[in-house]
């Protein structure tokens, strides 16, 4: 938000179940946005908004949270009790990590968090087995998650951008990636690719320019 300009409160239907906001200048949800129970859809892109509120957690109905281009540099650990999340995108923003508790939510299949400043995943990310879509790219991540609680890492990925960070080495559990159909890993610091790597038979498109590799897995 500018310093010193006040800010206006934008009021909407309690009944509505799709908010939809684009360079309004919405630096945090208020209390009273608890009216609107069942809320569906919060897509706010260049709205200034600086943090997620705890109380997240109470719209049940929530499907598809859009926050891109803010200026977030966390994200409570309540986000993980958005038990209906299934659309996650918060590309462009501060965050440097993630709450533990994300791995909770069962149902995520779409998972946007380029453009931050994310260094580490949490391994509790790898209990979000229905995961599709993947968009990891421009941070500095430098290793994916230890599968923890469950046997594969992510089996139903199907889109996986990863390019852009600082991963020097893969492990061995992306050969549980056989959906896979598009995979850029370009611009990182790997030096080798596991055996396992051969295991993704659907790829259409995959891109390792921009590396260190001095040999492919055979």
């Amino acid at each position: 938000a500018v310093p010193g300009e006040r800010q206006k409160k934008i009021m909407v239907p309690p009944q509505r179940k799709h908010i939809y906001y684009f360079k309004a200048r919405v630096p945090a949800l208020m209390a009273d946005s608890l009216r609107m129970e069942g809320l569906e859809t919060l897509r706010l892109q260049k709205c200034y908004m600086e943090a997620v509120p705890r109380f997240i957690d109470r719209f049940k109905y929530l499907r598809q949270i859009s926050l891109n281009d803010n200026k977030l540099s966390s994200l409570p650990e309540e986000i993980g009790f958005v038990k209906a999340l299934k659309f996650l995108s918060l590309a462009g923003n501060k965050l440097m990590n993630l709450p533990g508790s994300i791995g909770m939510l069962k149902d995520l299949e779409h998972l946007n968090l380029a453009r931050n400043q994310i260094i580490a995943l949490p391994d509790s990310l790898s209990r979000c087995t229905k995961i599709t879509d993947l968009y990891l790219f421009d941070n500095k991540i430098a290793s994916l998650p230890t599968p923890t609680k469950v046997k594969e890492l992510w089996p139903n990925l199907r889109l996986v951008n990863l390019s852009k960070n600082s991963m020097v080495h893969l492990p061995p559990a992306v050969g549980s990636w056989k959906k896979v159909s598009r995979l850029d890993l370009s611009a990182n610091l790997l030096v080798d690719l596991p055996d396992e790597f051969c295991d993704m038979s659907s790829i259409d498109s995959l891109n390792l320019a921009d590396n260190q590799l001095t040999r492919l897995p055979e």
